[in-house]
């Protein structure tokens, strides 16, 4: 690390104290750290206790320093969780993005437009002009704006406005439950599960006794308490309720002194205990690892025989040759022809790809000291001018089964529209139509979208 200009900050901070940070490290020096520039300011650092913090047999090791003089002022922030509106088991939800992404569709006029242009490419036979394929791709990029705008617009999330805190959740519970509750007396659907659970929670179990101006009053009541919250009491709780229960947790593990002299006692032990077995195991030359194999050696009759071998360095030779023998096949002990000279550094050096692209086109200069049979290959990999590719017919019902059968949660594309985009599209005619064309005219043409 010191050749490449980095310095151990602990080290740094603390250049007179030796910590062991390894449980059977018996010489009290540490094996970890954390590594820095010699220009980062380091507020403080330190090292935890065993088992503090950290589940394992080393200690956790911590520095502090300032985010602005590193950073420059700019400081990351924090990523947040953005669950998917478009859920398919919600059918009210993609009944509204149905309805939204047709009105979008009709609005852009985009299953006109893709009629239009499918019919003249279907007149070239196939063959897409530059202006016809600068027009596939504004209708492309208007259908997928549409989806995204639909998508935003079919459901509210209302999570993740504050920060949680457990001061501020009682408040949320008791605005959630009348707002059920004022639901309920304007004869919407209501999940009475829900109502029970909340009364039992907010310690409110004749809160369904009130009047509606009643649940109207509290309503108004609970949202200022937490509106005046989220000004910055909710961080302020939050953080007092981690640092308690750090505090409580370090407190149980070790309640008094004795206990805490009983633990480092028997971590001693342990460790000294895990020495002698280390010390044991190498004085009996059982310290792990391959100690034999077995070789196929050719005697002076020509047979071929097993022998097994036991020396280290014979091992370890052994071992290398069968990796060679099976994981360099293509260049040991008889290398193929691309993984020879002159192809392999035709096709893998600076100029692979205009290679590539001239051997399609028939214009490469094959060498003329390669066998015929490789001559051959080569001369066959030419595209032939009137090749085409084939294409298949795609229909709608063939769409529909297709997506019916995918699952929603495992796969999405590149350009933002996850799977359940196309399985609720599968569900309306209109949208489906227009998905069986957005697939089916480059496959035809052969041209590739750009978004």
């Amino acid at each position: 690390m010191s050749e490449v200009g980095l310095v151990e900050a602990i080290q740094s901070k603390h250049p007179g104290s030796h910590q062991a940070t390894y449980q059977r490290n018996l010489r009290g020096y540490p094996i970890d750290g954390i590594f820095a520039m010699p220009d980062v300011p380091i507020l403080a650092a330190g090292y935890y206790p065993f088992d503090e913090h950290v589940a394992s047999d080393h200690r956790g090791l911590w520095i502090d320093f300032d985010l602005h003089s590193l950073l420059g002022g700019h400081q990351p922030t924090k990523p947040t969780h953005v669950p998917r509106r478009l859920v398919m088991h919600n059918k009210w939800v993609v009944q509204r993005y149905v309805q939204l992404a047709e009105q979008g569709y009709m609005r852009y006029n985009i299953p006109g437009r893709l009629s239009t242009l499918g019919f003249e490419v279907a007149r070239q036979q196939g063959v897409i002009t530059k202006s016809q394929a600068v027009r596939f791709d504004r209708i492309h990029a208007d259908a997928y704006t549409v989806r995204r705008l639909a998508e935003q617009n079919c459901r509210k999330l209302s999570m993740g406005g504050a920060e949680w805190s457990p001061k501020g959740q009682p408040i949320r519970d008791r605005i959630t439950l009348w707002r059920l509750l004022l639901k309920g007396r304007r004869q919407c659907r209501v999940s009475s599960r829900k109502v029970r659970r909340l009364l039992l929670k907010t310690n409110e179990p004749l809160a369904w006794k009130l009047t509606t101006a009643e649940l109207e009053s509290h309503l108004t009541q609970d949202l200022g308490q937490y509106r005046d919250a989220k000004r910055g009491l909710t961080s302020k709780w939050r953080k007092a309720h981690v640092t308690t229960r750090t505090q409580s947790i370090a407190k149980v593990r070790h309640k008094t002194a004795s206990q805490r002299e009983r633990y480092h006692r028997l971590r001693s032990m342990k460790q000294r205990e895990e020495t002698r077995r280390r010390r044991k195991a190498r004085s009996s030359g059982l310290s792990g690892g391959l100690r034999a194999i077995q070789v196929e050696l050719e005697d002076s009759s020509g047979n071929c025989r097993l022998q097994t071998i036991t020396d280290p360095t014979s091992v370890e030779d052994g071992c290398m040759q069968e990796n060679r023998a099976r994981y360099q096949q293509t260049q040991t002990p008889h290398p193929t022809p691309p993984m020879s000279e002159p192809l392999y550094t035709m096709f893998t050096g600076p100029d692979a790809d205009n290679n590539q692209q001239l051997l399609l086109e028939g214009k490469l200069p094959i060498p003329g000291g390669l066998a015929y049979p490789t001559q051959a290959f080569l001369r066959h990999c030419r595209l032939h001018d009137s090749y085409r590719p084939r294409p298949f017919p795609l229909t709608v019902e063939e769409l529909v089964d297709f997506w019916s059968r995918t699952p929603e949660n495992k796969g999405s594309e590149p350009h933002g529209l996850h799977n359940g985009h196309f399985k609720a599209g599968a569900l309306s005619e209109l949208l489906a139509s227009c998905d069986m064309a957005f697939w089916d005219l480059p496959l035809r043409s052969g041209h590739v979208p750009e978004l």
